[in-house]
């Protein structure tokens, strides 16, 4: 179908016409002045084209995960990625993109997941750092389908800068021993001082105590942030940093005749599997997002997303924010608690929701009945975090733990956790 056709639909509609590029439909996109690396990033990701009168803008910045490789013989630094959101999305680096590309070279900003970095990706970023510094270096951005999003060339008067995280020699020989161990990042105290020079078995030995050590190994709470558009598709990422060793977050307190609180506060503790928890705010995205990013500088004061109170106080919301606290992971020298903070615009049928909750607390019945024919007359969900909103008939289970329709009593803060003790620095 044509695009003026399109069109004329849906001026005589007032209605938005979107078309998504996915697996299932593909849609080819072609545009005049894109460059063409950047138009076969559209054409391999799902994206949506919106024409009438609400328009879709896209994003400042898209958020591309990868991992380093740096081959030092042709001094080639390349970022082999992927687009967030998929299911594989992995790597130790988080790279913003421009949405909309106006020169080329891609010019993109870096920063680095540490929970995901091992010491052999740390090594090609230090040595890309120093090769940068001495001479020039060839800077790649990879798709998935090798097609190359973007390339550059950094001299020492633009050097690829990257924090010297830890003595190369040192690397070297962690790396003799496993190459894909997690970086160090919270080490035993003195654990190093004379590791470099024992002979591989003994380092061997020493990697191995370190991990025998359950009981003793440190937790860290990491937090990343994450942005998506109405339709639950991400497109920014953001490493917030750690919580203090051994600080996580308190277990929230729920009003809910389906939730049995000690089950709740063992499955917490536990983290033996993801548990959701999600909730309606006033304020926009961008705000919300800000806030969150003034608390973590100093990761102290109250916490600016608290789930609030059991009790609606507003008839309205504008954003819907997902907390997913990850189970844990083994990263060898601590324990990870990983928490994944998601915001993106409330859809229509949430804030209906969230309107009609706010009547039935007031008593107004008739404004209720009116909000719940808004609801029944929306499609099915299908995308989003509406998909996960329906009803839930039985009570969660270890296997099945979602929080999403159970309303805290209490709001929960970070809080100390005394089950462990750290000798990491």
């Amino acid at each position: 179908m044509a695009f003026p056709y399109l069109c004329l639909a849906s001026l005589r509609a007032g209605e938005t016409v979107t078309i998504m590029n996915t697996d299932f439909t593909p849609l080819v996109i072609t545009a005049e002045g894109v460059a063409g690396d950047f138009a076969e990033l559209l054409n391999t990701a799902p994206v949506s084209i919106s024409i009438g009168p609400g328009v879709a803008d896209l994003p400042k910045n898209v958020t591309i995960r990868a991992t380093p490789y740096f081959d030092r013989q042709s001094k080639t630094l390349e970022f082999r990625s992927v687009l967030a959101g998929e299911p594989n999305c992995i790597g130790p680096v988080i790279m913003q993109i421009p949405g909309r590309l106006q020169k080329r070279p891609v010019e993109s900003k870096i920063s680095v997941f540490f929970p995901e970095l091992t010491v052999s990706q740390a090594l090609d970023l230090q040595d890309a750092a120093t090769a940068s510094q001495e001479g020039s270096i060839e800077f790649r951005i990879v798709l998935p389908n090798q097609a190359i999003l973007g390339r550059h060339t950094h001299t020492p008067e633009k050097p690829f800068r990257f924090p010297q995280l830890m003595n190369r020699d040192l690397l070297m020989a962690i790396m003799a021993v496993q190459a894909d161990c997690s970086f160090p990042y919270f080490a035993p105290n003195r654990f190093f001082d004379d590791f470099v020079q024992l002979n591989e078995s003994q380092r061997d030995e020493k990697l191995k105590e370190v991990r025998s050590r359950n009981e003793k190994r440190p937790q860290a709470t990491s937090i990343v942030l994450r942005l998506a558009n109405e339709n639950g598709r991400d497109y920014h990422e953001e490493f917030l940093g750690f919580l203090p060793l051994n600080t996580r977050f308190a277990a929230p307190k729920f009003d809910d005749p389906r939730l049995i609180e000690a089950q709740f506060q063992e499955l917490w503790d536990s983290a033996e599997a993801p548990i959701e928890l999600s909730t309606c705010y006033r304020d926009d995205v961008e705000y919300l997002a800000r806030l969150l990013k003034e608390w973590a500088k100093e990761k102290t004061g109250e916490f600016p997303l608290s789930l609030g109170e059991n009790s609606v106080t507003t008839h309205f919301c504008r954003t819907n924010c997902d907390r997913i606290h990850g189970e844990l992971i083994d990263r060898h020298w601590y324990v990870e608690r990983p928490v994944i903070i998601r915001l993106r615009p409330a859809s229509r049928l949430e804030q209906y929701r969230v309107e009609k909750e706010y009547w039935e607390e007031v008593g107004d019945e008739q404004r209720a009945l009116l909000l719940q024919e808004l609801i029944d007359a929306e499609p099915p969900a299908t995308v989003g975090a509406e998909a996960a909103n329906a009803a839930i008939e039985q009570p969660p289970t270890r296997d099945d733990v979602s929080s999403k329709h159970a309303k805290p009593s209490t709001a929960e803060e970070p809080v100390a956790d005394t089950s462990t003790t750290s000798t990491s620095q």
